[in-house]
């Protein structure tokens, strides 16, 4: 037998810790319940939370964390996926900003592996709201093991940030105070993180707090900021104005756009896309044709994002009029073919001229879009039935795809035509048409895919047959029947 070496101080009191800690305290599979969670009320601001997890000695199970607003789980907060957690392991959650003091609920769902994997339970001598949930289900007399790791300024009053703020303390404390500052900061703070913008230090996390507060004097400061501050610090505040979608910076940037300096130029031009009102597009308009070769691209992106943007608003004849300046033959391919899915889409049934323009041509990229379109974005029997009548028209090739495209709408309008082409097209035209008839066919097609059937063509009579076999409904049975009793009176 192997001798055991001397015990030293230190595992003594490490295995006395542990015995402590886990005395009384029962662990419990996740794989006998869906979810497992806990309520708790938070003391003060956090910005992780951890729970450790048994996997009886294996360290192949997993499962997922997530953080909620309460039991009820209206709003998810934060979530990570965990696998092969060795077992007694803490997994920890980090949110991506403090969340101030208050009630909260966390649970661990959708167990992975083929072992064992769960939470420790306590059992507690009185009922408390801040309990073990079974199932969505409360057990008051249990409780999970878990912790949540405090941000660095407990209070969450913004004036004790705000002192914080301006004191002596640590650069990475004064950040934090900016991340606790986003969560719960009040219109009082806007004045003190506005003095930090022009900081090249501090800007970041200033505007990091800001960004999210609901007050008109967050955008009065950014305006203002614009005047003062050059360099990253500038270019981020105008990523900030821009996420805030502020129409009274408008002039501003315009202004801006015709910096010397690209990346100032660039800022603003995406900027612009997002606040996406008619000033903003008509001065991404004006650029257009005057911004130096390093901004283009810049423009044609905020362009773009802006016309989006007007769409949604039903401002369809200012959006189709952007769109058309970005379909022209000097813009880049790929701002073209997005501007001309733009320019289909807002024309709407209006659209079917340049829709059909664009399948005649010869640019494949145009081409793809119009199919694309086809196939996503333009309903209705109007349109199926103009794009079908002008299937006979097209080569073969384009045939081929525009019949894929048509079987995918799904739209018993363009029966004829495929059914015209099954008869008479080129080969791979007829075998095509075939295959998709399954997709929109009836009754109305048995007779010519019965006539089909005789074909000498070995591989057409094979599609013929297949695509009756497919066809949906019983009146498909019936026509067949009734076809074979007229041929037997004949």
């Amino acid at each position: 037998m192997r001798r055991i070496g001397p015990i030293t101080g230190t595992a003594l009191l490490t295995l006395y810790s542990l015995t402590a800690l886990w005395a009384g305290r029962e662990g419990v599979p996740l794989n006998d319940y869906t979810r497992l969670g806990q309520r708790f009320t938070a003391p003060q601001a956090f910005y992780g939370l951890w729970v450790v997890v048994p996997s009886w000695l294996d360290a192949e199970g997993g499962l997922t964390l997530t953080l909620w607003d309460s039991p009820q789980r209206t709003k998810r907060l934060a979530q990570k996926a965990f696998t092969n957690i060795a077992d007694n392991a803490r997994v920890s959650l980090f949110l991506p900003k403090a969340l101030p003091r208050g009630v909260y609920y966390w649970e661990v769902h959708e167990r992975t592996g083929q072992t064992k994997v769960g939470l420790y339970g306590d059992t507690l001598e009185s009922e408390t709201e801040d309990c073990a949930y079974f199932d969505g289900v409360p057990d008051r007399k249990r409780r999970f093991s878990f912790g949540t790791t405090p941000a660095s300024f407990p209070g969450t009053d913004t004036s004790e940030l705000i002192a914080a703020l301006k004191s002596a303390a640590t650069v990475e404390d004064r950040m934090e105070v900016c991340r606790q500052l986003a969560v719960v900061g009040k219109s009082e703070a806007v004045r003190a993180l506005t003095d930090l913008l022009e900081d090249e230090q501090f800007s970041h996390m200033a505007r990091y707090a800001l960004e999210p507060m609901p007050y008109a004097a967050v955008d009065a400061a950014l305006r203002g900021a614009l005047k003062k501050s050059k360099g990253p610090a500038l270019v981020g505040i105008i990523n900030s104005i821009g996420k805030r979608r502020d129409p009274g910076a408008v002039g501003s940037l315009d202004r801006l756009l015709h910096d010397p300096h690209s990346e100032v130029a660039s800022a603003s031009a995406i900027a612009l896309g997002k606040i996406a009102t008619r000033a903003a597009a008509n001065a991404l308009e004006r650029a257009m044709g005057s911004a130096p070769a390093g901004v283009r691209s810049a423009v044609y992106e905020g362009s773009l994002d802006c016309a989006g943007k007007l769409t949604a608003q039903g401002q369809r004849h200012k959006t189709i009029a952007i769109y058309d300046k970005l379909c022209t033959p000097e813009r880049p391919i790929a701002v073209r073919v997005a501007a001309m899915r733009g320019a289909i889409v807002a024309r709407q049934a209006k659209a079917l001229p340049l829709l059909i323009g664009q399948l005649r041509g010869t640019d494949p990229g145009m081409v793809n879009v119009a199919l694309w379109v086809v196939q996503h974005e333009l309903p209705g029997a109007k349109v199926t039935e103009a794009l079908a009548a002008e299937l006979s028209k097209l080569p073969s090739e384009r045939q081929l795809l525009l019949i894929q495209a048509l079987g995918n709408r799904g739209d018993r309008a363009a029966l004829p035509a495929l059914l015209a082409v099954a008869r008479s097209g080129d080969r791979p035209v007829r075998l095509a048409a075939l295959r998709v008839l399954p997709n929109i066919g009836d009754a109305s097609a048995v007779p010519a895919l019965v006539m089909m059937l005789v074909e000498s063509d070995a591989e057409v009579s094979q599609a013929a047959r297949e695509g009756l076999a497919a066809l949906p409904g019983r009146e498909v049975g019936a026509a067949v029947a009734s076809l074979l009793d007229s041929s037997e009176d004949r």
